[in-house]
């Protein structure tokens, strides 16, 4: 045994030692009457139980009309049966001599009867904590069930022996008692299982009670005489439970009804009061909670009665109109001394409320007028408070627009400069757009990172061949661009853009069976991340340009071809007059009828033809002084055939044709045969 249960056996023991000590001298008076006269104890004992057993019926009875605890008054009316049974048992005791010629088995019987009446009623009693009990219909049964019992007992000899003298209990007194003890246990359980519905100190009178009536019942499945040790014994201890169940029903029930006549409701009213006190503080916390978001919500709060009184208003909202709180709390909305509106929004709040009676709540803009002069720009979302239905008021959040306002007013001070600004840009840009598509001589098309043609201008149908309409949406591999443009520098073009960001080439394009120059940039359109997302190809063609460039650099070709023969001509010259001036020599010094002049002679021919090949090659590099003088055409053509016949490839055919007669002009026969060479240069160039 632990130490706390020690303390709390003194304790118990101390706190009753006058009921101990009392019970001890009556169980004590009990024994010495039984040594004196056996009868007169059993009498005095059943006497004592069956007070008690009336008293529970009766307190039980008269207290249904106002008790709710429905498991005690079927307990009591089940007692008066308990009573009556155990009455007939003390009278029919033997030694008594009520019932004339009847033996020990009669008051056995009666005895039996009782205790299964008693523990079946125990095992029962505990379902009506549950259930609602009819205490007519109850106590009905009852007197039944012992008047039956009366009856077969007394007349009918149904009832089994108990006892038979000289032999003792039989076999059905010792089972029934068996039995008895089981249901006895079998109530226990049950209450046990519903302990919550009773007080400490009943519940366990109770189950106090019903383990000496266990312990009595044990007493008598043994004993042989009436009178004997076993008997005594037994019914000391049904004392002891009769006045365990006398504490729990009678006393309590007498000093703390709460407790057992209106255990339910004493408990129902402590779960409503734990409730309400639950609630309440709930509320209270509620209360709290919504006070301190009103108190520091970013909007304002203000609330009026129905006459427009102000009744309340937020912090935030005495802030935003610069009053103290007792400056506005208890003013008239509507007074005009009252400088909160002006009178055209006092008109608006009178219309609003007006509608707040209908049940109507709109959010509407309002203009206050600051403590400052100041005006604040709010928006108003209003409810109506209603009592019963009946209109009581409205309260309001007013939200601060000023700065919105403010802003607003600015914008549309500026919305006519901006409306010109926008027009004078869209003007420019008309402008701009125009010389871009119609003067500026560029074609200009915009990709996005799939090739597929977002802009193409005027110029670029002129260049490429294709309409707008016809590529705008399309990719440049639809466009079979590739194809007109070589593979490879296409590919090439693409990789340097999105490397180094621009490609710039030339390139030939093949269109309509006609080569053209194209000149072109394409460069890379990119996003805030710096990630390629378009290209931009500017293009222009320069056909014309190439054609000029060629034309200069033949030109210059020539003229390097020129300045080359002046030189080659001017060191031949020198040559040629050294040779021409020895063969005049030569010719000098032989006789006039040498054979040998004749070959002299061939040789100045000769050197002449090649001093005025000389000549021709100077004025061709532009190296002779210009000498007009009478030429005929025909000659420097006839002179020049086998200089251009040279100049000419094999595969074209060259041919003079003179005219029949002399054509004299004034010129440079020079110049005149550099002119024709151009003239075959020029035509070969072209084939």
């Amino acid at each position: 045994m632990n130490r706390e249960a020690v303390i709390y056996i003194k304790k118990l023991i101390r706190d009753n030692l006058s009921c101990i000590i009392s019970a001890a001298l009556f169980f004590a008076g009990l024994y010495l009457t039984s040594l004196y006269n056996y009868a007169l104890f059993h009498s005095l004992a059943e006497i004592v139980t069956n007070i008690i057993a009336f008293g529970i019926f009766g307190f039980a009875w008269h207290s249904r009309k106002f008790s709710d605890n429905d498991y005690f008054q079927f307990l009591g009316i089940s007692y008066l049966s308990v009573a009556a049974v155990d009455l007939i048992h003390t009278l029919s005791y033997k030694g008594i001599g009520v019932f004339i010629g009847y033996d020990a088995n009669l008051p056995t019987q009666f005895w039996i009867a009782a205790r299964y009446i008693q523990s079946l009623s125990l095992l029962a009693a505990p379902f009506f904590l549950r259930r609602k009990l009819n205490a007519g219909v109850a106590f009905t049964g009852y007197i039944a069930v012992t008047g039956i019992l009366f009856a077969v007992i007394f007349y009918g000899g149904i009832f089994p022996d108990c006892f038979i003298e000289g032999r003792g209990l039989t076999p059905f007194k010792i089972v029934s008692e068996y039995i008895i003890i089981l249901i006895l246990a079998a109530s226990i359980v049950l209450l046990y299982r519903n302990k919550e519905k009773f007080q400490p100190n009943v519940f366990r009178r109770l189950i106090g009670s019903i383990l000496l009536t266990i312990l009595s019942e044990l007493s008598f499945t043994s004993y042989i005489s009436v009178y004997g040790l076993s008997n005594l014994i037994g019914h000391l201890l049904k004392i002891s439970a009769f006045y365990f169940m006398y504490l729990a029903i009678i006393k309590t029930g007498l000093e703390d009804p709460y407790s057992l006549i209106f255990r339910d409701q004493k408990q129902k009213e402590d779960l409503l009061e734990r409730l309400v006190d639950s609630r309440t503080f709930e509320l209270k916390k509620s209360e709290e909670r919504y006070r301190r978001l009103i108190e520091t919500m970013n909007d304002g709060l203000a609330v009026i009665d129905e006459t427009g009184n102000f009744t309340f208003v937020n912090d935030r909202f005495c802030d935003m109109l610069g009053y103290a709180r007792d400056e506005i709390v208890g003013n008239n909305i509507f007074n005009p001394s009252f400088t909160l509106l002006d009178d055209e929004m006092r008109g608006m709040v009178k219309a609003q409320i007006e509608r707040r009676k209908r049940g109507e709540s709109a959010s509407y803009e309002m203009a206050w007028t600051k403590k400052n002069g100041e005006k604040l720009y709010t928006i108003i979302s209003p409810s109506p408070i209603l009592e019963s239905g009946v209109f009581k008021g409205s309260f309001a959040v007013i939200t601060d627009i000023t700065p919105l306002m403010t802003a607003y007013n600015e914008l549309s001070e500026s919305e006519g400069r901006l409306v010109d600004t926008q027009r004078i840009l869209i003007e420019k840009t008309l402008y701009l757009d125009n010389i871009l598509n119609s003067s500026f001589a560029v074609a200009i098309a915009a990709t996005d990172i799939d090739f597929r043609i977002k802009y193409y201008n005027p110029m670029a149908e002129k260049i490429f061949g294709y309409k707008a309409e016809d590529v705008i949406g399309k990719t440049v591999m639809e466009m079979h661009i590739k194809e007109k443009v070589e593979p490879a520098r296409f590919e090439r073009a693409i990789e340097k853009v999105r490397n180094e960001g621009m490609y710039e080439n030339t390139v030939e394009l093949r269109t309509d069976g006609e080569v053209r120059f194209i000149e072109s940039r394409v460069s890379g359109i990119w996003d805030e991340n710096r990630q390629l997302i378009g290209f931009v190809l500017m293009s222009q063609d320069v056909t014309e340009r190439k054609r000029l460039e060629s034309h200069l650099y033949h030109a210059q070709k020539m003229e390097s071809i020129g300045q080359l023969a002046s030189g080659v001509a001017h060191d031949f010259n020198n040559i040629i007059t050294a040779i021409m001036a020895f063969a005049n020599l030569l010719k000098m010094k032989l006789p006039a009828n040498d054979k040998t002049r004749m070959y002299v002679d061939e040789m100045l021919s000769a050197s002449e033809k090649a001093a005025e090949l000389t000549q021709n090659l100077l004025a061709f590099g532009r190296k002779q002084i210009l000498n007009p003088k009478p030429v005929d055409i025909n000659a420097v053509l006839s002179m020049s055939e086998k200089l251009l016949s040279r100049l000419v490839r094999e595969d074209i055919m060259f041919s003079i044709r003179l005219a029949d007669g002399d054509l004299i002009i004034m010129a440079d026969a020079g110049q005149m045969e550099q002119v024709l060479m151009n003239m075959a240069t020029n035509a070969r160039d072209a084939m």
